[in-house]
């Protein structure tokens, strides 16, 4: 049972939740549970398996560990950025450490994303790939979610345009500057970054 007591969360048996707590029709609640709050070494299930090292880490331990394989990977900010906060949606759903779920509550956790908040098959896949990078690196479970696929992403041409098009685009640049840009980037097939990076 998680209460409330002096404005803090307190717990008896499960993890700790530090956040919001309200009571709900059906007893207390998580509102807001902060990923730095909830220690790996409590409660059961998939992750009571785990070796003694694991389990006594902390929620901040197991996010610096898993910042850290993101880094020896040479993963860019942004992708640090959204697969940390990948795990933590998914710690904050169910108000326990990562580390202590399994198979089943990742896959019922993915259908819920996408049954109920909608999420797009790239925003789906990134999920996918937050989690079997945390469970497969970071906690050396790969085969945990070895059954759970990749999902299929709709191939989007790009709008071609035409050559009149183009010469109308060209023609509005008053900068001699864009213009030379937009017609090296055009001209060359360049993407965006890479047109970004072009040096006088």
């Amino acid at each position: 049972v998680i209460k409330r007591v002096d404005g803090k969360a307190v717990h008896a048996g499960m993890a700790v939740v530090v956040g919001a707590i309200r009571l709900g029709a059906e007893g207390f609640e998580t509102v807001d549970v902060d990923w730095r709050g909830l220690e790996a070494g409590h409660g059961r299930g998939a992750g009571a398996n785990l070796d003694a090292a694991t389990r006594r880490l902390s929620m901040g331990q197991l996010r610096e560990r898993m910042l850290t394989d993101l880094q020896l990977r040479g993963c860019s900010k942004a992708t640090q950025k959204d697969y940390l906060l990948r795990v933590r949606h998914l710690a904050k759903h169910y108000g326990r450490s990562p580390a202590r779920l399994g198979e089943r509550e990742v896959r019922a956790y993915l259908r819920h994303v996408v049954q109920v908040r909608k999420l797009a098959p790239t925003s789906l896949r990134m999920y996918v790939s937050a989690f079997k990078f945390f469970y497969g690196v970071t906690l050396k479970r790969p085969m945990m979610l070895a059954s759970i696929p990749y999902p299929k992403v709709p191939l989007k041409l790009p709008d071609v345009l035409s050559r009149e098009e183009v010469e109308r685009l060209l023609a509005n640049l008053r900068s001699l500057k864009h213009r030379a840009l937009f017609t090296t980037a055009y001209g060359a097939g360049l993407r965006i970054s890479e047109a970004c990076s072009l040096r006088t």
